[in-house]
């Protein structure tokens, strides 16, 4: 079990106030991994973190690893003043969001640190962004007031994941001194303010970066050397293309300027805030002679750039289903049967390759490719959205009841949730009437999704038309009915396709799964 979100927390109980020699220090991260590992399987959590960056380039790439690992639930994200301005910066984040289906995330901007900007800041404003999309509601606080708000609330200490300088952390702490303990530790591109050089992110605001370390919570420093640094080639953005899932498209799109182009040809780009990334995912990618720890503060100053490298592939293939067997899903149309193999690639590229791994395998379990099974994982799908959580990380209730074909939905909404009736966290109320609807409870929220009418009748019709013309247990029947859902399955949009109704809840549920 590789993911970063279940890794990040390796490090802690490995490097926290122990002496460890360097050469160590890696092996011995490596074995609290393996047994880490084993006891998550049996009980599926995300880590809660809260993002706080600049919006340079970097943090870019590396809130989209974030994202798009289906492990991390990312609670909430804020700007600082730094490579860019705090309120672009936060345009940019949103504009992210949007394109990564997580525009439900709370967004916050800091405070103006009336400081220069660096040479980098004009392209990290502007270049690449001007064709994202901002999401449809924007909701901008303060940055203290959505942290506040987003860990206060949280059943979990969360990760700080710090990409810009510390001026949120320290506002955060003088502010609410009563929730430093909810902070189990910040991951930090930069340098312990003590150090010369200082790095960038340290020196734009110092005194924040006295105030975070002298707190006592355990920091993760990454302060990279040159020698020791993936370099993002031509050739790197090239392996992306092959790759098909949001994030490695939109890590492509906002390097896709010709400005940022030439700057890639000329090998300007590395690994910096990204490799924060990296290592959490992967902590062995870290060189033992370049890990030190003293006190409460671990400095990573070395990469070994050909695992960092194959780790930045893995995330953006692994986070598209986050497999346990399968090390990539079949997206070739002569894996498929001779009817089914038109549609792959229209399927993929119209839904996404997320949509269509969990349909085939709902369709497989299901015994037959169903409309209903198919709906079902659209709805379970865009509940995640919605809610921004991954798999296994909602409890969900529907209205199907048990009574096919309406009941199929079960299937759909399991396979796409990764709610099931073996983990209990899916139940299915009897009624006399079935209906197509589930309500979705994760985060403290719940989420009621039914499909609008149209698309239901539009099912509903074309079902009862085959009934008609060959009864219900004919192959025709069932031809006719494989034909169809393959048909909707391409045209119906899971964004477009139901009534949401979003509220507000405090649940057994919610402490069950976070």
């Amino acid at each position: 079990m590789k993911s970063f979100c279940k890794a990040r927390f390796i490090m802690v109980p490995a490097l926290s106030n122990t002496t460890i020699a360097p050469a160590n220090k890696l092996s011995h991260l490596v074995i609290v991994a393996v047994v880490f590992s084993f006891q998550v399987i049996a009980h599926e959590m995300s880590a809660p973190l809260v993002i706080d960056t600049d919006m340079a380039l970097d943090d870019a790439r590396a809130i989209i690893l974030i994202l798009q690992d289906p492990n991390c639930d990312v609670r909430a994200i804020v700007t600082s003043d730094g490579s860019t301005p705090s309120e672009i910066g936060v345009t940019n984040v949103l504009k992210i969001l949007a394109a990564m289906n997580k525009a439900n995330i709370p967004v916050g901007q800091g405070n103006k640190l009336n400081q220069p900007y660096p040479v980098w800041s004009a392209w990290s404003r502007t270049l690449g962004w001007t064709e994202l999309l901002l999401p449809a509601q924007i909701n901008i606080q303060p940055a203290h007031v959505v942290l506040s708000n987003t860990i206060a609330t949280s059943s979990r200490p969360v990760t700080w994941v710090c990409l810009g300088p510390m001026s949120n952390l320290a506002e955060f702490l003088s502010r609410y001194p009563n929730l430093k303990h909810m902070i189990s530790r910040v991951y930090y591109y930069g340098t312990p303010p003590d150090t010369e050089p200082k790095g960038w992110n340290t020196a734009q605001d110092l005194e924040a970066a006295k105030k975070a370390f002298a707190s006592g919570i355990p920091i993760t420093c990454v302060s990279l050397l040159p020698q020791f640094t993936l370099v993002l080639t031509s050739n790197f953005f090239e392996s992306l293309k092959s790759i098909n899932s949001p994030g490695a498209s939109l890590i492509l799109q906002i390097h896709s300027h010709p400005r940022v182009k030439s700057l890639v040809a000329s090998g300007h780009f590395r690994a910096w805030d990204d490799a924060v990334v990296l290592l959490m995912h992967e902590p062995a990618i870290a060189l033992p002679t370049h890990v030190t720890t003293c006190s409460n503060v671990t400095m990573v100053t070395g990469l070994d750039t050909a695992k960092a490298s194959n780790t930045y592939l893995d995330i953006l293939q692994e986070g598209m289903l986050n497999m346990v067997l399968l090390s990539r899903f079949p997206s070739e149309p002569e894996f498929y049967k001779p009817d089914v193999a038109p549609y792959v690639q229209q399927i993929i590229l119209r839904h996404g390759v997320e949509e269509w791994a969990l349909g085939v395998m709902a369709t497989e379990m299901h015994g037959h490719l169903g409309l209903y099974s198919i709906l079902g994982v659209k709805m379970g799908l865009r509940a995640r959205e919605i809610l921004g959580v991954p798999r296994d990380s909602i409890y969900v209730e529907t209205l199907a009841s048990t009574n096919p074909p309406i009941s199929c939905l079960n299937d759909g909404i399991q396979f796409s949730t990764g709610a099931s009736l073996g983990r209990g966290t899916i139940t299915i109320h009897p009624a006399d009437k079935p209906q197509p609807i589930a309500i979705f409870h994760a985060k403290g929220k719940k989420l009621i999704l039914k499909p609008k009418p149209g698309p239901l009748k539009e099912i509903q019709d074309k079902i009862n038309k085959a009934a008609a013309l060959y009864g219900t247990n004919s192959p025709e029947y069932f031809h006719t009915l494989r034909k169809i859902s393959l048909e909707t399955w391409l045209s119906l949009d899971r964004k477009n396709i139901f009534e949401e109704q979003l509220e507000f809840e405090i649940t057994n549920n919610q402490n069950h799964l976070n």
